[in-house]
């Protein structure tokens, strides 16, 4: 594999796939020298950790997070109402599960706070979005001239899609 692919695929898995440095030099036969090389003449730890905090995933993390809230406070609904269906009511054990899911609703609001402010992260203005398109097309052209005009019909549908959602 020429050197250039392997770099390609050695990005590939360092900073989508995450695997570890050893296993990408082993996996391409390169030395973890030259993977190291790699890692910093090209930022792709920064790549890596960017695309770990991106606002995507941080939504993800957060709707897991309450979800698991979610099931813990059914269980302890089910748990209530176990206790009340019995003949001697531990009034005790009563109170402590309600706090319990007091608790957890509490946590619950405190992620969904979370959630929306990570949601509002996500949304990048269209003059943003344009600056930055026009950036890549603009590096395109200086890249080669030829996929850049083979583009030109892309860029503008692209461009008009963006701006009139």
């Amino acid at each position: 594999m020429p050197a250039n692919n392997k770099r390609s695929a050695a990005r590939e898995l360092y900073v989508t796939q995450g695997y570890t440095a050893k296993r990408i030099a082993e996996l391409l036969d390169v030395t973890e020298i030259t993977l190291s090389r790699w890692v910093n003449k090209y930022g792709w730890k920064q790549q890596r950790e960017a695309a770990a905090l991106a606002p995507g995933e941080r939504s993800a993390n957060i709707d897991q997070i309450i979800s698991l809230l979610a099931q813990d406070r059914l269980s302890l609904a089910d748990r209530i109402k176990a206790e009340e269906g019995k003949k001697d009511i531990d009034l005790v054990a009563l109170k402590d599960l309600r706090e319990q899911i007091s608790k957890l609703d509490t946590s619950a609001a405190y992620w969904n706070k979370c959630r929306e402010s990570a949601k509002k992260d996500e949304r990048i203005s269209l003059e943003v979005y344009l600056k930055v398109m026009e950036q890549i097309f603009s590096a395109m052209r200086m890249f080669s001239p030829e996929l850049f005009l083979q583009t030109v019909a892309f860029q503008e549908q692209h461009v008009y899609e963006i701006s009139t959602r």
